[in-house]
């Protein structure tokens, strides 16, 4: 017998995006069903660039989230807006895979948790580095107490974006990056978190 796959929506179509949809399209476990984006002319591209020629497009993310085939959604936009539209898709009673970081604040993680708990919905932040080989390694050899017992750990973390990278990539980046108001902060929020979230889920909280 054939798995259920769950029809996924996705919310914002930047760069993020491309990424949740190669994912969605080697998976055996999901279909693309629709795509939203205010710029609509990015969620066309994205479903150009992919064949994607059946899914839906929307400009209003809402309008997304309204559709009773849509079981679950990625939201791919500014951290600014995680909150928002995760609370609204638990209202529509929508499973959400949120990109990182969770949120911009402390207050709104903690609204968005307990608005999927009490849908009924779950509420996963995308943290891909935990699915590297060499991190699935490392979390299975710690588990089997392969180190012993972890007391101290640390992250270094020595990526480099340049101005024209980060902030200028393109005109919808340079609206948003750089902004405590809508990045929430700045290297620690955007590149470091992954390194953070690594030494928690490895070594505890």
């Amino acid at each position: 017998m054939a798995k259920h796959r769950i029809n996924v929506g996705i919310i914002g179509c930047g760069a993020a995006a491309t990424l949740h949809v190669k994912g969605y399209l080697n998976s055996q476990m999901a279909n693309i069903v629709a795509l939203s984006d205010r710029r609509i002319d990015r969620a066309k591209s994205l479903a150009e660039k992919f064949g994607l020629s059946n899914v839906k497009i929307f400009e209003d993310y809402e309008d997304l989230l309204k559709c009773g085939e849509i079981e679950a959604v990625s939201i791919c936009t500014p951290h600014y807006l995680h909150a928002e539209m995760t609370l609204k898709a638990a209202e529509y009673k929508k499973h959400v895979l949120c990109e990182k970081p969770i949120s911009t604040s402390l207050k709104q993680a903690d609204e968005m948790i307990n608005a999927c708990k009490k849908s009924g919905v779950k509420l996963g932040v995308s943290y891909q580095f935990r699915f590297t080989p060499d991190i699935q390694k490392t979390k299975k050899e710690f588990d089997e107490g392969e180190f012993g017992i972890p007391i101290y750990g640390e992250a270094f973390v020595k990526w480099y974006r340049s101005d024209e990278a980060y902030y200028h990539a393109d005109d919808v980046a340079k609206s948003w990056r750089g902004m405590q108001a809508t990045e929430g902060g700045g290297a620690l929020i955007t590149q470091a978190i992954h390194f953070i979230d690594l030494l928690q889920w490895i070594m505890g909280p």
